[in-house]
């Protein structure tokens, strides 16, 4: 039976340090070891995986280093070190042709390497609040989700997340694609500069010095915008030149939330805001 199994699931085994020689399971295409807080190795066994196309290790805080053998599968398509003490994607990333989404957030990552641009299939790439990565590399071209400090950013973004410790951002508005676009935890951000025009969703959380917006009113397709604990923001931002049945759309009724923030719309749904 164990040679027919397509998903295993040791979440939370807390006492578990290393995985089992796991070469039995020829056909294992999902592996969960979520909040596995003492695991510390995962068993070289683990590249006879070749089924294997996804791998969560969210929450692994134990483990610092991810082995060479699993740079071995080649059919992986979700790949989740999120909330562990691993620090570098070395080169051998670049081995993981068919990798669509790797999640990294709110870990120890100090850096990763330039391979990373060879991962064509690379759709969604998740490595903000990571306090330590100072800088990315340049990113493939066809990303369409990015969640991380500032970086190059690939022009085919549509989903995109700044969680930055700067003053000031880019321009941004080179960004033809972009529909979403969420500004986290800025701490020292003090103004947000010229935006895409084709935004739809716009949302700023928790970014304590911002002072001022700037071309809000060239929105023309903004359908929710929230501004939440950003107590700084000087005034109510300019929507003189929004379209009445926008104004009605986004519902930009000004109010004063928690903490005195100016909420004029729900929190995105495509974002889950985290807790400081």
């Amino acid at each position: 039976m164990a040679t027919e199994l397509k998903v295993l699931n040791l979440n939370e085994c807390k006492f578990l340090k290393r995985t089992p020689d796991l070469s039995t399971f020829k056909r294992l295409e999902i592996l969960h070891l979520v909040l596995c807080y003492n695991l510390e190795e995962l068993h070289p066994s683990i590249e006879k995986l070749a089924s294997l196309i996804e791998l969560d290790l969210t929450d692994c805080v134990s483990i610092t280093k991810l082995p060479e053998s699993i740079w071995n599968l080649r059919n992986m398509r979700v790949l989740d070190i999120s909330g562990t003490h691993i620090t570098e994607l070395p080169d051998a990333i670049g081995m993981l042709a068919k990798l669509q989404k790797l999640r990294a957030w709110v870990c120890k990552l100090e850096g990763v390497s330039s391979n990373i641009c060879k991962l064509t299939s690379l759709e969604e790439l998740y490595v903000g609040y990571c306090e330590k990565l100072q800088e990315l590399p340049e990113l493939p071209s066809g990303l369409t989700y990015l969640s991380s400090g500032l970086t190059y950013l690939p022009s085919s973004l549509t989903y995109l997340v700044i969680a930055w410790q700067g003053q000031s951002l880019p321009h941004l508005s080179q960004l033809t694609h972009l529909k979403y676009l969420c500004l986290s935890h800025c701490h020292r951000l003090e103004c947000v500069p010229e935006l895409p025009i084709g935004l739809s969703e716009l949302a700023i959380a928790r970014c304590g010095k911002l002072k001022a917006l700037t071309n809000l009113s060239d929105l023309k397709h903004l359908r929710e915008f929230s501004i939440f604990e950003s107590p700084s923001l000087e005034g109510s931002p300019d929507v003189s030149n929004f379209r009445r049945t926008q104004m009605i759309e986004l519902g930009l009724k000004e109010s004063r939330g928690f903490m005195g923030s100016l909420i004029f719309e729900r929190s995105p749904r495509w974002f889950p805001w985290p807790e400081d």
